[in-house]
């Protein structure tokens, strides 16, 4: 790989980490952010802030948080 291309790599990677810990921490801080970096697309605030819905947006966040980690681990660590 490229030093450019690692470089966009991890930038994508640590817009994706914060924009998981907005998720995971508080989805109607999440919908508050601007729509260039959240990413919100055709979920809507009255749906998803409470109840069910601020549950899928919790488990989105886990899962956007968890993904680039996993791939960071597995370019660093991988042995094999």
């Amino acid at each position: 790989m490229t030093m450019i291309s690692k470089i966009c790599f991890g930038l994508f990677g640590l817009f994706m980490i914060i924009d998981g810990l907005f998720m995971l921490i508080s989805p109607q801080a999440w919908f508050r952010l601007p729509r260039w970096f959240s990413g919100v697309g055709k979920l809507n605030e009255e749906q998803h802030t409470h109840g069910r819905g601020a549950m899928q947006i919790r488990v989105l966040g886990v899962i956007m948080i968890g993904l680039p980690l996993w791939v960071l681990y597995l370019t660093c660590f991988d042995h094999s």
